[in-house]
């Protein structure tokens, strides 16, 4: 029986650019530079966006699904961050996590990706407003995670810079198992990261950020779906 989830291990990327079959095909066939790691291994999957509301044009569909799927690729989505505002980071909340929550489930699944099989669906945590940071924040975690668990994936943090959570307050929240370190010096206690971003470079002419992904300290991993899937409608 061909398998429909993937635990991630090894090299991959992230980016925010639309693929085709012929660009998920060149992907799939591409290697990372020597300059990020001397073996230039194969590139084994691929994150995708969904939005904070109705899905965008440019966003994860269900033909982008299938022409990664089908390039050998294995695929598992992250949320948009919301935009900073006037150059203050955006503020935190358990309302608004909740409902950016239930639009990340209900648009991870509206691409294809299948629900309760373990699929990672991540949270952008980055550029939080200094005002909302601890409390806030804590709240806006916990309610985003608990509602993409509600829409049958398992809910994943990024930590990127001014993410309003210490390495302690990070670990602590209550819905989340599961973390990914941008480039910068980021830490979570007891658990650590599952996976690891490179700083952005161009791979089989697309533009994509690298990502390493592994074993955390607590022996978790990051979960795509499997690659040659075809997709529910």
């Amino acid at each position: 029986m061909t398998p429909i989830a993937q635990e991630l291990r090894g090299w991959g990327c992230d980016l925010n650019t639309k693929l085709n079959g012929p660009m998920a095909a060149r992907l799939a066939a591409a290697h990372v530079p020597a300059s990020l790691d001397p073996a230039t291994p194969p590139i084994g999957f691929v994150a995708r966006y969904v939005s904070l509301g109705q899905q965008q044009q440019g966003d994860l569909s269900i033909p982008e699904t299938e022409a990664i799927l089908a390039s050998g690729l294995a695929l598992f989505a992250v949320q948009h961050c919301r935009s900073s505002q006037g150059g203050a980071g955006w503020e935190t909340s358990g309302a608004r996590g909740a409902s950016d929550g239930h639009w990340a489930a209900l648009n991870a699944a509206g691409a294809g990706l299948i629900t309760g099989i373990g699929i990672t669906v991540v949270l952008d945590l980055e550029d939080v407003a200094q005002s909302t940071w601890g409390a806030p924040t804590m709240e806006h975690a916990t309610e985003w995670c608990r509602q993409v668990a509600i829409g049958g994936f398992v809910p994943c943090v990024y930590v990127g810079f001014a993410c309003g959570l210490s390495a302690e307050q990070l670990y602590e929240i209550p819905t989340c198992r599961r973390y990914w370190s941008d480039f910068g010096p980021r830490a979570v206690a007891t658990r650590g990261f599952a996976m690891k971003q490179h700083q952005q470079t161009i791979i089989a002419g697309i533009q994509v950020d690298p990502d390493f992904a592994f074993e955390d300290q607590l022996g978790g991993t990051l979960v795509g779906m499997a690659p040659g899937l075809i997709t529910a409608a």
